[in-house]
């Protein structure tokens, strides 16, 4: 017989060798019988040496395509989408939460509240007076006041 065929029982007859058949030919994932090509499942690219299967990072090209307003985590073979924090949905498509309507934004009781119209960095806080603050001390003296002055507290 030719190389990559077996001699049959019948000691006349070839047929050719499943390469699959023996450790899956030693492709990590898939073998595509009888030659013993490796394929990989999707979220995955064969490796150089054509048995391997590397993972895709999906999240390193456009955020996965998450929303704007959510980060993307890798996983084994695929990724998954989460709303930022302020934010809700399914990570495809996030919603800003109107802390305000929803009684959430924990304003003080002499307070009233008013959505911001800029953004405030995550860390910033605020006095009484609507000042944002980038940081308070332990005494809560304000230190490095920014030049964002919002409405969320007046």
């Amino acid at each position: 017989c030719n190389a990559e065929y077996a001699l049959n029982s019948d000691g006349k007859t070839c047929s050719i060798i499943d390469q699959c058949a023996t450790n899956n030919n030693g492709c990590a994932h898939a073998c595509s019988s009888p030659a013993g090509a490796c394929s990989c499942n999707s979220g995955y690219l064969l490796g150089s040496d054509g048995k391997s299967c590397d993972d895709i990072n999906e999240c390193d090209t456009n955020n996965g395509g998450c929303d704007a307003n959510a980060s993307c985590q890798n996983t084994a073979g695929g990724f998954t989408c989460s709303c930022n924090s302020g934010f809700a949905g399914d990570g495809n498509s996030c919603t800003d939460i109107d802390e305000c309507s929803d009684g959430t934004d924990n304003c003080h009781a002499n307070a009233s509240c008013q959505k911001p119209s800029v953004a405030l960095p995550a860390h910033a806080t605020q006095d009484m007076q609507g000042t944002a603050y980038l940081a308070r001390t332990s005494t809560n003296v304000p230190m490095v006041p920014t030049a964002v002055t919002p409405t969320l507290r007046v």
